[in-house]
């Protein structure tokens, strides 16, 4: 008996998530019959669950997700049913932040797919001071680090000469 079991961890615990899981992943859609079955599953191994159920929530969460990103992309829909998984699971959006940012570039992905371009408003701090043309418009905002020397980890990076334009590739 190792100390995990002693303090109520162990294979069980385990067991009790992955059959979480699986009922989570049986549909992808939070019915109210799969809502039901997590209900009545939390209540059976409520004991067993008590100890570490953020944790575990998350993880239920994180593999509904999971199915969305396998799928490579996520549409209204899918968006607002992994709202409706969160908020079942009680995951504050801080508990899920990493996750949730993943999502929205994914969303973003998405939409570019789709030929619907993201814009940047005019007034973002990321372009303040950046001329454009009349007629142009940013589309994305990705910060970056301009240093003079090389990376730390020995990576070079992509070499930007000043006053020079631009060239593909």
């Amino acid at each position: 008996m190792g100390l995990k079991d002693f303090f109520g961890g162990g294979k069980k615990k385990e067991e009790l998530v992955e059959k979480a899981k699986e009922v989570i992943s049986e549909g992808g859609k939070l019915t109210p019959q799969t809502a039901a079955k997590l209900k009545a599953f939390a209540d059976e191994n409520e004991a067993a669950l008590s100890d570490d159920k953020t944790r575990m929530r998350k993880d239920i969460y994180n593999k509904a997700v999971g199915m969305a990103k396998a799928r490579g992309k996520l549409s209204e829909g899918e968006a607002a049913e992994l709202a409706k998984v969160q908020k079942f699971l009680a995951l504050r959006d801080d508990q899920v932040e990493k996750t949730k940012f993943e999502l929205n570039r994914l969303r973003t992905v998405t939409e570019i797919r789709q030929g619907t371009l993201p814009v940047v408003a005019p007034s973002n701090v990321a372009l303040r001071g950046v001329p454009f043309d009349p007629d142009e418009i940013a589309h994305y905002a990705v910060q970056v680090d301009i240093q003079d020397r090389p990376s730390p980890s020995g990576m070079r990076g992509v070499q930007v000469k000043w006053a020079t334009p631009y060239v593909v590739n």
